[in-house]
């Protein structure tokens, strides 16, 4: 397996919406190279990134926003990176959608990485949600797997699993679904803390999902968290 880790220009407020995410120029030419490098040698990328490809109830934010974009200025000039994503509409990013328009899916993840770059991804790990999420098949992209649960839980009356129904969802058929029996469980106050480990044996890797539950004492010093105990894993090429 070729292991990457991405980062990239970080989401930026404009007072009532945030602008996507996404590589700047040489950090996505990087990625693509050491793509190809790794198809050319027989082997598939696995990606390990902060932001999430997609999400079933937090926004990725918008393709565009001129303050957003204004902000990004003085780095640009000053070659502190290059950005010529922006240049690229939302109109003509991944399903087309217009400005203002939130989708479950961050096109310009998508625009830099395309489902016939994707087919030869493995996994794509991710955090920003402080959840933990399992999915099927989305967005061109085989597996994605949120991990974003490592030191903050969400209170047990949080709807995990649930969809932000504001999100557009047209272009991908729907909301990314969960795999069935991967889901984490909840404590007395939260759900799950977790966290995955990985063995890569020859062109194998063996993924295991841990989750730690909490407990009430009353009489005791309030809550505690159980040893972590695996719920999921799954092996893949």
């Amino acid at each position: 397996f070729d292991l990457l880790f991405s980062f990239g220009v970080e989401e930026i407020d404009n007072l009532t919406q945030h602008t996507m995410t996404f590589l700047p120029d040489d950090q996505v030419a990087w990625a693509q190279h050491q793509m190809q490098v790794g198809k050319e040698k027989g082997l598939r990328t696995i990606l390990m990134s902060h932001h999430q490809l997609f999400s079933r109830a937090s926004s990725p934010g918008v393709p565009n926003g001129d303050l957003s974009e204004a902000a990004t200025m003085p780095d640009r000039v000053y070659g502190t990176y290059a950005a010529s994503e922006f240049s690229t509409r939302a109109a003509d990013l991944p399903g087309g959608l217009g400005d203002g328009v939130e989708s479950t899916v961050n096109t310009r993840l998508l625009h830099q990485f395309p489902p016939e770059a994707l087919k030869d991804v493995a996994a794509w790990f991710w955090g920003h949600e402080h959840t933990s999420m399992i999915f099927e098949p989305y967005a061109g992209l085989e597996r994605g797997r949120c991990i974003g649960n490592g030191a903050i839980g969400d209170n047990v009356e949080a709807d995990y699993f649930g969809t932000d129904d504001s999100l557009e969802t047209g272009p991908w058929g729907g909301f990314p679904e969960i795999i069935p029996g991967s889901e984490i469980q909840h404590g007395d106050n939260f759900w799950g803390l977790g966290f995955a480990t990985m063995t890569l044996s020859g062109k194998q890797a063996t993924v295991d999902y841990f989750q730690l539950l909490d407990s009430k004492t009353p009489d005791g010093p309030g809550i505690v968290w159980g040893n972590a105990t695996k719920y999921f894993t799954e092996t893949f090429e």
